[in-house]
């Protein structure tokens, strides 16, 4: 009797110790761009909007005459130099984007926050008439 309690015991020990082992699977799914894009760090320098090359603010005094140069960016990559330049007028504003030779590359306009004022004024009650008809007796 006590060999097959033994032999029961036995068993289920090694039940279990199969059982918790997983079986290995192979994945058919591709990765996606996201994962086999290497991450690349950019480099925010602030710079004085002075000493932008001449490239640069010959394009902005063309292009957006009237504007004020009001920030300006060095942004590296591990093999890429671009220059952000923010420039407004009044209240609209843009981010204009130059390459590192100076050549311009694209602009975002940023939109312009707008408000809304909604004034309110109670309805005057309307002069109400009553007409009373008929006779009295």
């Amino acid at each position: 009797m006590k060999k097959l309690i033994v032999f029961c015991c036995v068993v289920l020990i090694a039940g279990f110790a199969v059982a918790q082992t997983k079986p290995t699977t192979t994945s058919t799914t591709k990765p996606t761009s996201e994962q086999t894009k290497p991450k690349v760090e950019k480099i925010k320098t602030a710079m004085k909007t002075t000493d932008l090359s001449k490239e640069i603010t010959d394009y902005i005094a063309k292009n957006y005459a009237g504007y004020t140069t009001t920030k300006a960016t060095k942004v590296s990559t591990d093999k890429v130099i671009t220059y952000e330049v923010e420039v407004a007028k009044d209240v609209a504003k843009s981010t204009l984007t130059f390459n590192d030779k100076g050549a311009f590359v694209k602009a975002k306009v940023h939109p312009v926050a707008t408000t809304t004022t909604t004034t309110t004024t109670k309805d005057k009650p309307k002069p109400t008439t009553t007409t009373t008809t008929g006779t009295k007796k």
